[in-house]
């Protein structure tokens, strides 16, 4: 009995180590431009419940790099990596939920979608979630919290530039509308500043202070 106990976190142990190592290759692949044994080696630890693996791979299928064009099958892996409580993963579930892709258009639950990345700190998502108040997309039309979202983002995107991981699309996806075949993309920060000047010109100078002191707020 003594030995089963003492053999378990050992055994345990090396599955964390094994999926760890798949994962790496999996990265290793990627990087090198192989994408096919890249998918292969995401596709061996999402089944495992890897959530690193399953936010790449719903990625790699978004775009159809290594796997073909599959917004379900993305929108299927992203929903299971953000139940770990990953940001980017709630961030691109909001981009699927709103361009209507892999999943019925739903304007609200992407705005849910972006706050929930958006409290985490989550840059790109703070931006989505401005521009959803901007626009009144999925909420109600606010241009203070459009200006205090978009001014933490113009911060966090400053402080922390966003490397995209995800590949650039394949013909496939090319006869999309430019908005479409960026949606999945880094957000570029130039873009930011750009949004945050234009909702920021409609504000009166109390409005302005309202909003700095909430995106001060969100920044922490």
């Amino acid at each position: 009995m003594t030995s089963r106990y003492f053999l378990l976190p050992l055994l345990l142990c090396a599955a964390c180590y094994c999926h760890a190592g798949a994962f790496e290759e999996g990265g290793a692949a990627y990087r090198a431009g192989d994408y096919e044994l890249a998918a292969k080696k995401f596709m061996e630890v999402a089944d495992k419940n890897d959530h690193r693996a399953m936010y790449a791979l719903g990625s790699m299928y978004a775009v159809g790099k290594g796997v073909p064009l599959d917004y379900r099958k993305a929108f299927e892996l992203f929903t299971r990596a953000a139940r770990y409580g990953r940001a980017d993963a709630r961030y691109k579930l909001g981009i699927l939920y709103q361009e209507g892709l892999g999943v019925a258009r739903n304007d609200r639950r992407a705005a849910r979608s972006f706050h929930d990345a958006a409290v985490r700190g989550y840059g790109p998502a703070q931006f989505r979630l401005g521009l959803c108040y901007a626009q009144g997309r999925g909420v109600t039309r606010d241009l203070v919290q459009a200006g205090a979202w978009l001014t933490a983002a113009d911060v966090r995107l400053r402080e922390q530039p966003l490397i995209s991981a995800d590949p650039p699309r394949q013909a496939q996806a090319e006869s999309k509308t430019d908005a479409d075949a960026d949606a999945m993309g880094p957000v570029d920060a130039g873009i930011v500043k750009q949004e945050l000047q234009k909702v920021l010109a409609q504000l009166s100078a109390e409005q302005r202070q309202s909003a700095a002191q909430l995106a001060r707020e969100y920044l922490h």
